[in-house]
């Protein structure tokens, strides 16, 4: 062979290493298929039932942020949960078999590209851990749809819209290259947490709530350093509790605590409740809204009472004090009982039901958004003052009873006026005998009353607690600060006194602090000028 011809012939098999290198990078996994045979076909053939579906998953990126958030909704015996978030229960039926409608016979309206490096242009690079930990340009959102035994019926990356029909968007089936135009709207497809969820945490309705109590405190560790163990840090600032009567907030009960013991307080003449924060809390009340949850540990019951077998439980300890909850033994109690950072509000209802809040710590966004949340831990239980055993009316003696104790003298009496007196009494007798039954009656329906609102509440409860009984919740901080309040929120001076000038604080402090006499006045000048009659002495 000639030089000449080898030089081409090496020529030819570079350019033909080179073109296949240009075609690996560009069409790693072609799709076969020139783009004008897809056009008007189903971008999924195989998947056709929306009935099938079975697992939705759902992946965003945040390529600002540098973060990514995964969702999962998934079918287990029967109940649509979300696995992302500790199989917290999903309000999905409809919401599954709408996205999956979306996604049966997705067409092809148009094919956009097949370069590999063009996938950042049109939004459907994956969202992989790997790709946002680079923060890869173009992240898109993945959507996974499997059926009832793993099967795949749907994978893409959904990317930007199409500039010329908003309609359509850019799409791309995970593991190829090509990118698809589609007519689909992807804000039909739920794609966060909150989308899934009944996000009413507490689902009362406002009218209903009748008392409302705040516990001020705060439970905080801190070290020992004498006995070099932790311990918690409780401090108790005061109690109080409203009821609602005649349209408007009554003092129930206050009660302060002075250097850790109960003090039984009343307002001042100079003060009054604060009308507006109470009604600003019942409404905050109805507002509070489910951001996120979180599995509590095992062990610890519907009640958030556990025995003392829980403090040996590290990783259920850890989880309790991570979120800004103290678990303490109290001396005497054989179960361990939680107490919060932030103090607990205690809600009551009409119906005998109270729900008991306690507000932890501090709860950042999961999307990495940077906004402030608080932990909150809820249970339900049944009110004692609220609902509250009938008063049953004594029944009266029977006339026998009182014949009995009838005066002895009575035998002496002629046959006539006997038999006169007997009559009498059978008529009294029969009256009270009467009145007896009566009053039997209304006790009975005093307390089967009272016996079905009892079993309604009770069974309240038991619903309330088992939707509760699993489950930190994230609320907002602006919800938590209207429901938080401190003694400024809850008392405020009367206008008579701000126009007089002189405050509620003013009192408050007079009365913890001790209102302390006048100092004595000085001496009066004696003759001459001075005090007791004698100059100052100045020295010689």
């Amino acid at each position: 062979m000639s030089d000449t011809s080898k030089t081409i012939s090496y020529l030819a098999t570079a350019l033909l290493v080179a073109g296949w290198a240009f075609g690996s990078a560009y069409f790693e996994n072609p799709v076969g298929v020139a783009p004008s045979e897809e056009l008007g076909q189903p971008l999924f053939p195989d998947f056709k039932d929306s009935s099938a579906a079975r697992v939705l998953e759902i992946i965003n990126a945040n390529e600002e942020l540098g973060t990514r958030s995964d969702l999962k909704v998934s079918l287990v015996d029967g109940l649509w949960v979300l696995p992302t978030h500790g199989n917290y229960p999903a309000d999905a039926a409809n919401k599954i078999r709408d996205a999956a409608t979306e996604l049966v016979g997705l067409t092809i309206v148009g094919v956009a590209s097949d370069l590999i490096r063009e996938h950042g242009m049109y939004g459907v690079v994956e969202p992989s851990e790997a790709n946002v930990e680079k923060a890869e340009e173009g992240l898109g959102t993945l959507v996974v749809l499997q059926g009832p035994n793993g099967q795949s019926l749907v994978k893409m990356i959904v990317g930007k819209k199409d500039q010329r029909d908003e309609t359509q968007r850019f799409v791309r089936v995970q593991g190829r290259d090509r990118v698809y135009v589609v007519k689909f709207d992807l804000e039909k497809l739920p794609t966060h947490f909150e989308d899934w969820i009944n996000r009413d945490l507490l689902d009362l309705n406002p009218l209903n709530v009748e008392s409302l109590t705040i516990k001020d405190y705060t439970a905080t560790q801190k070290n020992d350093l004498r006995s070099g163990r932790v311990v918690v840090a409780y401090d108790r600032r005061f109690d109080l509790t409203v009821r609602y009567e005649n349209s408007k907030w009554a003092l129930d009960e206050f009660v302060q605590y002075k250097n850790g013991k109960p003090v039984a307080d009343k307002l001042l003449d100079t003060e009054e409740l604060n009308q507006e924060a109470f009604n600003a809390l019942k409404s905050a009340l109805d507002e509070m809204q489910i951001i996120d949850v979180d599995r509590k540990p095992e062990g610890l019951g519907a009640d958030l009472r556990a025995d003392a077998s829980f403090l040996k439980n590290a990783a259920g300890m850890e989880s309790l004090i991570e979120k800004g909850f103290s678990p303490v033994s109290r001396p005497g109690q054989k179960d361990v009982e939680i107490l919060a950072a932030n103090g607990d509000a205690i809600v009551g209802l009409n119906d005998g039901v109270e729900y008991v809040l306690r507000f932890g710590g501090v709860a950042m966004d999961a999307t990495g958004g940077g906004a402030l949340n608080r932990y909150v831990l809820i249970t339900a239980r049944v009110s004692p003052k609220i609902l509250a055993p009938p008063q049953l009316e004594v029944l009266p003696p029977l006339p026998e009873e009182e014949k009995k104790s009838a005066d002895a003298a009575d035998e002496n009496t002629d046959a006539d006026n006997d038999d006169a007196e007997n009559d009498d009494a059978e008529g009294q007798r029969s009256a009270a005998e009467l009145e007896r039954e009566r009053i039997e009656k209304e006790n009975q329906r005093k307390q089967d009353d009272y016996d079905e609102k009892l079993k309604a509440a009770q069974e309240h409860v038991r619903q309330l607690n088992e939707r509760f009984a699993d489950w930190y919740y994230v609320v907002s901080e602006d919800t938590f600060k209207k429901i938080h309040l401190g003694r400024s929120d809850v008392l405020k001076e009367k206008e008579s006194v701000s126009q007089e000038g002189f405050g509620v604080d003013a009192f408050r402090s007079l009365e913890e602090g001790g209102i302390k006499p006048p100092p004595p006045a000085p001496a009066a000048p004696a003759p001459g000028g001075f005090p007791g009659g004698q100059p100052p002495f100045r020295g010689p």
